[in-house]
């Protein structure tokens, strides 16, 4: 029953275009089409075993099995030529099973399609293919380590990476933005800021990455909190423009301009006699000045987190943004703005301004829209964190699917 089904689906794809369509054959013959099981010493043969028909020990028709049946189209002869190109009625066709004669024969009839399922009892049955050797274990690449990069507006930064591979496959590497498909990115003014860039090798399986923070500082040429390069001339009642020394160790202690304290800058002398004082800004009262000796810490960037799976993101919806941010200063922090933007998209969303006192935490979520007729693919956000004074800068990738 099995060899019929699978039989009567063969003639049904041969006889519906027959059917349907003037014969193609190059003279006007059906041929003779017969089809089955294949039994090899009682068992249904392995796949890709040779199975040929003969008529008076010419071959005229091959195939290999499948699941152990077999089909066999068997031209007819052209009666208007003088050479021989298939079976006539009548005519006896042996069938071969990997080069050996079967139990089984059929007779030739024009335009016929049988089911003849064949034996074959053998000393030397075919033998099934070797399995594929196994395939060696791929082993990840490993990322040397990249030192985080300081730098001024204007600079050229450049990440020439290196890596290591056990397998020494092809390695390849891919850096996200600002940097270019080279590694490199030409800073300009406006740039400054901290910027989180991953570094990524692949053998074409297998990956390794490494986050690399570059800090971009503003260039200031003569900033005007800085000391004049020629000192003005000093009244005689005027305190000198370098302090006095009255200690054999006078300790300098630098107040650095940071998202709590914009635009100040002086440097305090101290010593057990005597504190001199030159302020570039307007001075501070000595309680203030001491209070501010130890360095301000900057405002601390927590995780950016998008809401689900990165690669979930739907054209039409809306996808969320979470940051978290953390006050690590010993000031409140004023006039704080996030924003996200997807310049490739044209998309850009920002909150804010907001405050955040002393050793304060917040969590702020951006929702940013995605329009409907958005391509899929790879995109990258851009996160910034800023006031007046400070900006942090953080890239995101994430999939529209």
């Amino acid at each position: 029953m099995k060899t019929t089904k699978y039989f009567l689906g063969l003639l049904l794809l041969l006889i519906i275009p027959l059917a349907l369509a003037t014969p193609s054959f190059p003279y006007d013959v059906f041929p003779y089409v017969i089809g089955g099981e294949v039994t090899i010493n009682g068992e249904l043969a392995p796949d890709n075993v040779d199975i040929d028909a003969y008529i008076n020990g010419e071959k005229y028709a091959s195939d290999l099995t499948e699941d152990g049946h077999y089909r066999l189209s068997i031209p007819g002869d052209d009666p208007d030529t003088h050479g021989k190109e298939g079976g006539t009625a009548g005519e006896i066709v042996t069938i071969k099973i990997n080069g050996e004669t079967a139990s089984q024969t059929s007779t030739w009839r024009e335009g016929l399609m049988i089911v003849v399922d064949i034996t074959l009892e053998t000393d030397n049955p075919p033998q099934p293919p070797p399995p594929p050797p196994p395939q060696p274990e791929n082993h990840a690449p490993s990322l040397d380590y990249i030192q985080d990069i300081p730098a001024t507006e204007g600079d050229l930064i450049t990440i020439d990476p290196s890596a290591s591979d056990q397998d020494d496959d092809i390695l390849s590497f891919s850096f996200t933005p600002p940097l270019d498909d080279n590694g490199e990115w030409q800073t300009e003014d406006d740039d400054a800021g901290t910027y989180t860039v991953t570094v990524t090798v692949s053998d074409g399986e297998l990956t390794d990455t490494q986050d690399v923070e570059i800090t971009v500082e503003q260039l200031q040429d003569n900033p005007p909190d800085a000391p004049p390069t020629t000192p003005p001339t000093t009244p005689p009642t005027t305190p000198p423009t370098t302090p006095p020394d009255h200690s054999p160790n006078p300790t300098l202690v630098t107040i650095y301009n940071d998202l709590s304290n914009p635009g100040y800058s002086e440097e305090i002398y101290n010593s057990e006699s005597q504190t001199s004082t030159t302020n570039y800004a307007n001075p501070e009262p000595t309680e203030k000045r001491e209070k501010n000796k130890e360095k301000s810490k900057p405002l601390e960037l927590g995780t950016i987190r998008q809401s689900g799976s990165i690669t979930d993101s739907a054209a039409g919806e809306d996808f969320g943004f979470g940051i978290s941010l953390k006050n690590t200063n010993t000031k409140k922090i004023k006039n704080i703005k996030v924003s996200v933007t997807v310049p490739e998209l044209g998309l850009s969303s920002e909150i804010g301004p907001f405050n955040l006192k002393r050793g304060e935490s917040l969590y702020k979520t951006i929702q940013l829209p995605i329009p409907e007729d958005t391509d899929y693919g790879e995109y990258f956000a851009k996160v910034t964190i800023k006031n007046n004074n400070h900006k942090t800068v953080k890239f995101r990738r994430f999939y529209i699917e």
